[in-house]
């Protein structure tokens, strides 16, 4: 029986181009037809755009304990070190780095089946990959899980495949699971990437071998299981095989769960300083435009008196709403205020929005990523806890580790709870924000039209004044130009008889009655015709001359 299943194992992985397809375990891929996981996710065309085609980028590395680590660059390379490594150490842990969570994986793609046909990996890994692409753009961000299965009773004998050749004895657990973690930017504030680790582990529950491949895409798990490795003793009985793999998933679910609080101070102090920002732009009663103008630093001392830290108000549904929006004084603005006393710079600007549903973006992904990371605690320790109620006689020696791993692991699901109530609470500030923002901008333009209204009022009274100067104004010149037609012909009249032009009868020796001078009647004329003629030369040399300097 055993060479049998030896030899379709060895079937297999020859044709492990064809994975998951050519796998052995019926129940795994009865499990993923039910539409749990889907293999169409991630098919052949899909699987390739995950992995590096450079030859320089792949390579898949090993640690174990009591043996130095190994990469291997090749398909061959990777063929003859498993073999070799399964006889060297029961333990075996396997690493397939990418440089980012939407980078590829540094491995090829035979290689990679390869690896996953000989440990008969389930296809429920595949969906777990789905992220690992070259893109700068979330892809499937929300799709995280949990697989789990075990055969321990001779009673699932259909399902016991043992590889003697390995030493595999058919009894197993197996879990693959994806968690999420924020990694901080270097050099760039407020800047935190989303990155994941993928994990498949395999126990072998009657000889205790172990199989954990890891795809991250981060180097410090790496660096921190082979740090883990270095305390442990080469030679492992049953017992501290087991405990090994429970502390191995705590190690993991604890990194993971290390750099959230950093993310929420960060997201915190920023909000803060945000606050400040929007408190600037509050409105403000005239007594306070007019203390503006004793310098900046009683303004920021104020300010920081005014502030309250986010978490002081995590109990109030709303935030605290600027203080004289609602006075009295605001129904009516003041017609002394000032146009520059409604300072433009006080207000925010775009980039301030736009900062503002940054955070938004930021805290709901790490308010899903959280839930998700939750969830899939919640499955793992359930699983062990399932485990040990139905094989308990199988873990005898490891009771006490058990419990450690529960209590563990309940200790972390509630400081992922902590962190989702921080999240939320951040989430319903930045929320809080954008309202009270939008409310400053409402009641400042609000505080402007009434401005300008009381201005145009006051324009319109002195315009209706100008209008009743100018009426009364019209009223004289209309006496006066009614008295001017009286008078001026009257005066033209006694001007022109008395320039001598018409000489009267005054003495015997005139015959006549009157005389007209033509020689007077010239001069006048020329008098009077020329100085008209120079006056109208005059105004038009000097209209012509006042358009020549417009143009």
């Amino acid at each position: 029986m055993a060479s049998d299943f030896s030899s379709q194992f060895w079937q297999s992985c020859q044709e492990h181009p064809c994975y998951p397809n050519n796998l052995l375990q019926v129940t795994q891929k009865a499990f993923t037809w039910d539409g749990f996981f889907q293999i169409p996710r991630v098919g052949v065309e899909g699987k390739q755009s995950l992995f590096a085609k450079a030859a320089a980028s792949t390579k898949i590395s090993r640690a174990s304990i009591g043996a130095l680590p190994v990469i291997w660059t090749s398909l061959g390379e990777l063929k003859q070190g498993l073999i070799e490594a399964q006889r060297e150490s029961p333990v075996q842990y396997l690493f397939v780095r990418a440089d980012h969570a939407k980078r590829l994986l540094c491995c090829s793609l035979e290689m990679f089946t390869y690896l996953m046909s000989f440990y008969q990996v389930p296809p429920a890994i595949l969906d777990l990959l789905s992220t690992f692409k070259h893109s700068e753009i979330s892809i499937d961000r929300h799709f995280t899980g949990f697989f789990g299965e075990y055969i321990y009773s001779s009673d699932q004998r259909d399902s016991i495949l043992p590889i003697s050749q390995l030493g595999r004895s058919g009894y197993f657990l197996k879990q693959c699971y994806r968690l999420r973690f924020l990694e901080k930017a270097p050099y760039q504030p407020l800047s935190w990437n989303t990155n994941q680790v993928v994990i498949h582990h395999s126990f072998d529950i009657l000889n205790g071998q172990t199989v954990w491949i890891s795809l991250e895409g981060d180097v410090s798990l790496d660096e921190r299981i082979r740090s883990m490795l270095a305390q442990c003793r080469p030679s492992q009985n049953y017992a501290q095989a087991f405990q090994l793999t429970l502390s191995t998933h705590l190690m993991i679910c604890q990194w993971c769960d290390e750099s959230w609080q950093s993310f929420i101070e960060d997201i915190e102090i920023a909000l803060c300083q945000f606050k400040v920002t929007v408190r600037r732009a509050e409105p403000e009663s005239t007594s306070a435009s007019h203390d503006r103008g004793h310098g900046a630093n009683s303004t920021a001392t104020s300010l920081h008196e005014r502030y309250t830290p986010p978490f002081d108000n995590a109990a109030r549904t709303n935030m605290d709403r600027f203080p004289v929006l609602f006075r009295a004084h605001d129904a009516h603005l003041d017609s002394s205020i000032l146009l520059d006393q409604l300072d433009p710079r006080d207000t925010y600007d775009i980039t301030d929005i736009q900062k503002l549903y940054k955070f938004k973006d930021r805290l709901t992904e790490a308010l899903l990523m959280a839930k998700l990371n939750s969830s899939v605690l919640s499955e793992l320790e359930g699983y062990y806890a399932e485990l040990h109620s139905k094989a308990a006689s199988r873990f005898t020696g490891n009771k006490s580790d058990l419990a450690f791993f529960t209590e563990k692991m309940g200790a972390l699901k509630n400081r992922v709870q902590v962190c989702q109530a921080q999240i939320e609470d951040l989430l319903s500030i930045v929320r809080d924000l954008k309202a009270h923002m939008d409310d400053v901008a409402a009641f400042k333009s609000l505080q402007m039209n009434k401005f300008f209204a009381i201005e145009s009022r006051k324009s319109a009274e002195r315009m209706e004044k100008l209008s009743q100067k100018a009426t009364e104004e019209a009223s004289s010149m209309n006496n006066i130009n009614i008295v001017m037609l009286i008078f001026l012909p009257a005066t033209f009249t006694a001007t022109f008889m008395q320039s001598g032009v018409f000489q009267w009868k005054s003495a015997d020796t005139q015959t006549h009655q009157w005389l007209f001078k033509k020689s007077i009647f010239l001069i006048f004329s020329a008098i009077c015709l020329i100085t008209m003629a120079g006056c109208f030369l005059l105004r038009r040399g000097m209209l012509y001359a006042k358009r020549r300097r417009r143009q």
